[in-house]
């Protein structure tokens, strides 16, 4: 009987030991372009250019595509303030790709508005970026713009469970807060 109870045991340990490493929260949420924004402004503070414009062209389909759909020339400005050493230059384009970040991910919202799951993750990334440059803002439009996110969030609505607890999702709220959002985020130096 004891062997049959250690063997039950050890069979626990090893399953729960297996289902452990079944997922990583560590790279849950993981964003390629803040990681890129972020090892290029470490790389530019410690004076190493030449790792910063390499960073940069790892990372050239993002850029390319923010660049060519979102904010042309962008991409032409990065790699020129790289190249002429302007670190401060480096981060107002680097600011810029996190808005047009921002701009990509809620008109896709806005496209994908009646999938409610899609919709939510973009917006919820959204906010992500946003906390990261709002830095840039002053206190007031910092909270202005956290309150716009949140009616974007807001309109999307809520399937509820078997439709109780549902809210309806609200496109033109959507809208008009995405819009006044891009307007206050045009003030981002």
């Amino acid at each position: 009987m004891k062997t049959v109870c250690i063997f039950i045991w050890m069979f626990c340990i090893v399953i729960y030991a297996q289902s452990v490493h079944a997922y990583s929260y560590a790279t849950a949420g993981k964003d390629a372009l803040i990681e890129v924004r972020e090892a290029v402004l470490k790389a530019v503070n410690e004076k190493e250019f030449d790792i910063a414009l390499s960073t940069v062209s790892q990372y050239d389909e993002g850029f390319r595509y923010l660049d060519e759909h979102h904010h042309p020339g962008l991409l032409k400005e990065l790699n020129t303030a790289i190249n002429n050493k302007e670190g401060n230059r480096v981060f107002q384009v680097l600011n810029q790709f996190m808005v047009a970040e921002i701009q990509r991910r809620l008109n896709a919202a806005e496209s994908e508005f009646t999938n409610y799951q899609i919709a939510r993750v973009l917006v919820l990334k959204s906010k992500k970026v946003y906390d990261l440059i709002s830095v840039g803002l002053s206190s007031q439009q910092r909270l202005e713009g956290e309150q716009l996110l949140k009616k974007c969030l807001h309109a999307v609505g809520k399937p509820g469970v078997f439709g109780v607890g549902s809210v309806p999702p609200d496109l033109k709220t959507f809208k008009n807060s995405k819009i006044k959002l891009f307007e206050l985020l045009s003030e981002l130096k």
